[in-house]
């Protein structure tokens, strides 16, 4: 199995599209909840949050799901 080379936080903040390229998992998985933090607090509408693998071929592969069930074990 390929492994990634780097990571990619995208989301949607007040209907714009954003994203961060993350080098590690780990940093990816904190960044992510972080700003799953900021989309209750109201000051800015926070939609579509996922984590993407980037790999060399330039594929990408949705994790969020297995971020989401590692989170809420």
């Amino acid at each position: 199995m390929k492994k990634p080379l780097n990571y990619c936080v995208v989301w949607k903040e007040n209907n714009q599209n954003r994203e961060e390229i993350i080098f590690s998992k780990a940093t990816a998985v904190v960044h992510y909840v972080e700003l799953m933090h900021l989309s209750f607090d109201g000051k800015n509408m926070i939609s579509e949050l996922a984590v993407l693998a980037m790999y060399k071929d330039g594929s990408k592969k949705d994790i969020t799901s297995n971020i989401n069930k590692f989170l809420y074990m």
